[in-house]
């Protein structure tokens, strides 16, 4: 069990909850800061529920019917939808998060209301419906969990206290807080939101065996003509057979907490970087309500022309090829381009100076 787990157990109960940093880490990203904050909710998956330590691996945020900063209404058929989505992913759902603009929160008459008919509701192998409340103090003391049975809420406790900030230069000091993550993907046109990416690649810099990858179903009929005679697709097939987003995003999520060394942080690769990362970015937060690779890319054109000295235009990846001789081609194939990119990064690093 990774020492930068949170973990919660029901006194006397066979079994814990495993709250992982980056699931944590989605469900802080929505605490109520501000006055003006709204409550906020999602839902909780888990790829083995049925285990005697249960980890949440994929952290949803749900689109409310009404919202205010001291109530808000859930949209049950989105409730349903993500459900079977994510099922089909192999992710099954635990329960509900919600936020309190309160320090230490605690459910409400509503809120326990709420836990019992959809506990009832469930037909699950796992022991009860999971009801998360966060507040505005930091974990573990504005974090509250509880089980409901669908006959009554039960309290579960902290087991470990959340895990301390790193002190500040310790990501410089101890490499193996950083782990690189090459990303590529192929878009319908030039910005996110009226436009939609139609395949995701990625892999771990340092091991192409682990790697990802999705097509997905375009967010509207938008498209620019040669974008779109890049990559192969038509809108028509990836509406028919592609991923939706909600759920591929989830399962990026959970791909990442598997791949990425316990303590350490993702940090996005990709060539010409700003575009890849702006998609992926709105999409994370779009769809699962955070991005785990934080705000910043690490842009392989850039650290080429640092590295070398050459001027911005000589930093095409052809102009790299002929310079560093790669083994692999990009292909416009997120995928192939993913692993093509991490080959060029690493192939960057090596060079002398």
């Amino acid at each position: 069990m990774a020492s930068n787990t949170l973990i919660y157990r029901i006194p006397g109960a066979s079994w814990v909850l495993e709250l992982p940093v980056e699931a944590l880490e989605t469900l802080q990203s929505h605490t109520q800061r501000r006055w003006w904050s709204k409550e906020a909710a999602g839902q909780l998956f888990s790829a083995a529920p049925g285990q005697s330590s249960v980890r949440v691996d994929a952290v949803t945020r749900l689109p409310p019917k009404v919202a205010s900063r001291t109530g808000m209404r859930l949209d049950i058929p989105a409730v349903v939808k993500e459900r079977e989505l994510l099922f089909k992913e192999g992710l099954h759902c635990l329960g509900f998060w919600h936020t309190h603009p309160e320090p230490t929160p605690s459910p409400s008459s509503d809120d326990i209301a709420l836990a019992a008919e959809h506990a009832r509701a469930g037909q699950s192998g796992f022991t009860g419906l999971v009801f998360a409340i966060l507040g505005t103090a930091p974990a573990p003391d504005g974090l509250g969990v509880w089980v409901h049975d669908g006959t009554a809420l039960w309290r579960a406790l902290p087991e470990k206290p959340a895990p301390a900030p790193s002190p500040a230069g310790a990501a410089i000091l101890n490499p193996m807080r950083e782990h690189y993550i090459s990303v590529d993907i192929e878009t319908s046109g030039p910005i996110p939101g009226d436009y939609s990416i139609l395949s995701l690649g990625a892999c771990a810099v340092d091991n192409d065996e682990k790697t990802f990858y999705a097509e997905l179903k375009p967010l509207n009929d938008n498209s620019v003509p040669e974008a779109l005679a890049v990559t192969g697709f038509t809108l028509e097939e990836l509406a028919r057979d592609g991923v939706e987003p909600r759920v591929a995003v989830a399962n990026f999520a959970v791909w990442l907490a598997k791949t990425v060394p316990s303590g350490a942080k993702p940090v996005f690769v990709g060539l010409n970087a700003p575009f890849d990362w702006s998609f992926v970015n709105y999409y994370f937060v779009h769809f699962g309500g955070a991005n785990p690779f934080g705000h910043s890319a690490l842009d392989i054109k850039a650290l080429y022309m640092g590295a070398t000295g050459c001027l911005w235009a000589q930093t095409t990846s052809a102009q790299m090829a002929n310079r560093l001789h790669p083994k692999k081609k990009g292909t416009h194939n997120a995928l192939d381009d993913a692993l093509y990119q991490a080959e060029l990064f690493r192939l960057v690093r090596g060079l002398p100076g």
